[in-house]
C-alpha cells in the first residue's frame, strides 16, 4: 500500500469508527466485579426522526467525581448518519448497578450537537465538555460544535462552533475533536483542518486574539488533508500531533513558537509519564517517547510494540494502558521496564481483552475510549457497524486494576 493510499484508509477510519476483527482468549474482563456491564439501549434515544432504526454507538467517556459521562452517538444502524441529536450517558458510580438494571441516566445534548465523540471532565468548575463531530461534513455542517454540560443538574451551558471568526455569517467551522485544560482556557483540536483553539471553559467564547485558531498542520502534500490528533498539556509546554504529516508540536504558554518533530509515519495518541512525553504511531503501530528534559524534541531510545488501531493512550503512575481497536484489547504496558530495540514487546505485560460478559460475541467488541475511576478502567465498546452489531458493543464495561502492580 502506499503512502498516499494509506493516509487516504486511515483518514475514512477516523471519519467511520473501526470494527475489530481478531479473536480474543475469551477471559471475562468483569469477573469478581461488583459494577455490571451496562449496554446502552438505543430504544432510550428518542430523537431519531431521521432514522427510526438507529444505534447508540457509545464513543468517549470521562469520569468526574463518582460519575461517568458517556458520548452516545444516536447513528444510524450502519455507523454512517446521525439519527439525531446525541447524549450524554450518566453513569453513578456509588449505585453499582445490578445486572438487569438501567444503570444510568441519559442528557440530551443540544440539536447542535450530532456524534459526540471526544468527553473531557473539568472538575475545577464541575463541567463536562463534549466534542461533537457531526455528520461527517468535515467542518460543513452545523452539527459540529463543542458543547458544556453543567456536572451536576446536567444543563446545557454553551453550544460553540469552533472556526467561525466574529461576524461570519457563513463559514466552514471545525471539527471539535481531542480536549484539554492548559492553564486558563480549555484547549480543543481541529480534526478537520489540523488547527488548535483556546476556549474560555466558563462562556464557550473563543479566544479574542485567535478567533480561527492556532494553525498547527499543514496538509499532507498527497492527500492535502491533516488533523491535530491529540493535545497535552504539561510544564513542558503544550504538545499536538499532526497525524496526516506524523508531525508533534510544541507550543509554549501562550500557544506561541511552535516546534515540530517527525516522527514514525502516523503520530496521534499522546500522554505524559514523568520527563518523557509517549507518542503513539497508529500507522506504524508503535509506541515512541520524546525525552522533555531536552531543549529539542528529542526522542527516547527504543519503541513498544504499540497494538493495532489504538484509539486512546492513558498513563496511570508508571503503567500504559493502550484502548486496541483492532486487537479486542486494552495493552498494558510497563513503564518501569527498560525498553529493547524498536518495536520491542518486553514491556507490554498483559492485553485484556474485552469481551463482552453479556454476550456469546468475543470479537468485534471495537473498544473505544476509556476513562480511570478508582482502581477500575472503564472501556466503551462501539461494536460492528452491521445490523447485529449491537450483540458485541453498545456497551461500558469495567476492568478491574486492583490486583496490578
Amino acid at each position: 500500500m502506499t503512502t498516499q493510499s494509506k493516509l487516504l484508509a486511515f483518514a475514512l477510519a477516523l471519519a467511520l469508527p473501526a470494527c475489530g476483527d481478531t479473536d480474543e482468549n475469551g477471559d471475562d474482563p468483569g469477573a469478581g466485579n461488583d459494577f455490571a456491564e451496562i449496554a446502552f439501549d438505543a430504544a432510550r434515544l428518542t430523537r431519531d426522526a431521521d432514522a427510526p432504526n438507529n444505534s447508540a454507538r457509545p464513543a468517549g467517556v470521562a469520569a468526574l467525581g463518582n460519575k461517568l459521562f458517556v458520548a452516545l452517538g444516536n447513528l444510524t444502524v450502519d455507523c454512517m448518519v446521525p439519527a439525531g441529536p446525541g447524549y450524554l450517558a450518566v453513569v453513578d458510580l456509588a449505585a453499582a448497578p445490578e445486572a438487569g438494571e438501567a444503570g444510568y441516566a441519559l442528557i440530551e445534548l443540544p440539536e447542535g450537537c450530532r456524534n459526540p465523540q471526544n468527553v473531557l471532565g473539568w472538575e475545577a468548575g464541575n463541567r463536562v465538555f463534549v466534542a461533537c463531530a457531526g455528520e461527517f461534513g468535515w467542518g460543513a455542517t452545523p452539527s459540529e460544535a463543542l458543547v458544556a454540560v453543567d456536572a451536576s443538574s446536567g444543563q446545557a451551558l454553551f453550544t460553540t462552533r469552533l472556526g467561525c471568526g466574529a461576524g461570519e455569517a457563513e463559514c466552514t467551522a471545525a471539527t471539535p475533536g481531542k480536549m484539554a485544560m492548559a492553564g486558563d482556557w480549555l484547549l480543543v483540536g481541529d480534526a478537520s483542518s489540523g488547527r488548535l483553539f483556546a476556549v474560555d471553559p466558563m462562556t464557550g467564547a473563543v479566544d479574542a486574539a485567535r478567533p480561527d485558531g492556532v494553525h498547527l498542520c499543514d496538509p499532507h502534500p498527497e492527500t492535502f488533508w491533516n488533523m491535530t490528533g491529540d493535545i497535552v498539556s504539561t510544564d513542558a509546554g503544550v504538545f499536538a500531533t499532526c497525524f496526516a504529516t506524523s508531525e508533534i508540536v510544541r507550543l509554549d504558554a501562550s500557544l506561541q513558537n511552535a516546534t515540530r518533530l517527525v516522527l514514525g509515519s502516523g503520530a496521534q495518541l499522546l500522554a505524559a509519564h514523568g520527563a518523557e512525553l509517549l507518542v503513539g504511531d497508529t500507522l506504524d503501530n508503535a509506541l515512541y517517547a520524546l525525552d522533555l528534559t531536552q531543549a529539542a524534541l528529542t526522542p527516547v531510545n527504543g519503541s513498544d510494540r504499540l497494538g493495532m488501531a489504538a484509539n486512546q493512550l492513558l498513563v496511570d503512575g508508571d503503567t500504559a494502558y493502550a484502548i486496541a481497536s483492532t486487537d479486542n484489547a486494552v495493552q498494558v504496558i510497563d513503564l518501569l521496564l527498560a525498553r529493547g530495540g524498536d518495536f520491542s514487546t518486553a514491556r507490554t505485560v498483559d492485553q485484556i481483552p474485552t469481551a463482552s460478559t453479556t454476550s456469546p460475541l468475543a470479537t468485534n467488541t471495537n473498544p473505544y475510549a476509556a476513562a480511570l475511576a478508582g482502581d477500575s478502567l472503564f472501556v466503551t465498546l462501539l461494536g460492528a457497524c452491521t445490523p447485529d452489531g449491537d450483540a458485541a458493543g453498545n456497551r461500558l464495561i469495567r476492568i478491574d486494576l486492583g490486583g496490578e502492580e
